[in-house]
């Protein structure tokens, strides 16, 4: 059996399926990135926490352009 063939046995039923399920992982992975937009991470609350999240951010190669 061919693959055309096999496409065919399942007809349209198996195609609307498929569209539906890729639609529900694109509109779920899109969900999942506005939330992360709307409520991103908290912000250190004190001035050395800023530092530290500073630090943590940059890379090696940028912080021993400071020396």
């Amino acid at each position: 059996m061919s693959l055309k063939q096999i496409n065919q046995n399942e007809g349209p039923g198996f195609e609307e399926a498929s569209q539906q399920l890729l639609l529900d992982i694109a509109m779920e992975s899109s969900l999942r990135e506005l939330n992360q937009m709307a409520n991103p991470s908290p912000k250190p609350a004190s001035l050395s926490g800023y530092y530290q999240s500073l630090h943590e951010w940059r890379s090696p190669a940028a912080s021993e352009f400071k020396n």
